[in-house]
């Protein structure tokens, strides 16, 4: 995949640190809000998305795709939804769901999602409890998550900055691209 190919799926909707900085603080406003008024544990789902660019027509399908899955998980593991909000910023788009049920429980069927293929190498599924504390993948003895490009784990790569964004955004981007494909073969 080559940068004008690149340039021709993303467009050119950049968005700048500041304002992906205060998108984060805007979601941790609506994550306690949603918790403060109901109670119970929420989670919230996010692209992994590297780079400048956060939204495009291929991973608003993907972002669709990710809340379907939610659901149907949710579905099968008997969890009641009890609000679902879905905010669409050029920072990223964000899905949080008011949910019913066991928080430890409910993280584990989230990792099942982002485990399952290679499209949920780019969810990003946080539960919290409900006194806002976020599940982590150690506090449940499972594997963190892995980097894209090589497999060693995601943050020792971010935190190194081992491999450049240009080069995480061309494999999200495949995976993306791949996924689509898929979908339209079925």
């Amino acid at each position: 995949m080559n940068q004008y190919y690149l340039s021709q799926i993303l467009g050119h909707r950049a968005v700048t640190m500041e304002e992906i900085l205060d998108a984060r603080e805007r979601r941790a406003s609506k994550q306690k809000a949603l918790q403060i008024k109901h109670q119970k544990p929420l989670i919230s789902f996010t692209l992994n998305m590297p780079g400048d660019i956060k939204t495009f027509p291929l991973a608003n399908r993907v972002f669709e795709e990710g809340i379907m899955f939610i659901k149907n998980q949710l579905k099968e593991a008997h969890v009641t939804i009890e609000v679902l909000k879905i905010c669409k910023e050029k920072t990223g788009h964000e899905c949080f769901f008011v949910v019913d049920g066991d928080p430890e429980s409910i993280k584990r069927n989230m990792i099942d999602i982002e485990n399952r293929d290679s499209i949920g190498r780019l969810f990003d599924i946080d539960v919290l409890k409900e006194n806002g504390q976020k599940i982590s993948r150690k506090e449940l003895s499972m594997e963190g998550r892995k980097c894209l490009l090589c497999r060693e784990p995601a943050f020792v790569c971010a935190r190194s900055e081992k491999h450049t964004k240009e080069e995480v955004l061309l494999k999200a981007v495949e995976i993306m691209t791949d996924y689509g494909a898929s979908l339209e073969e079925e």
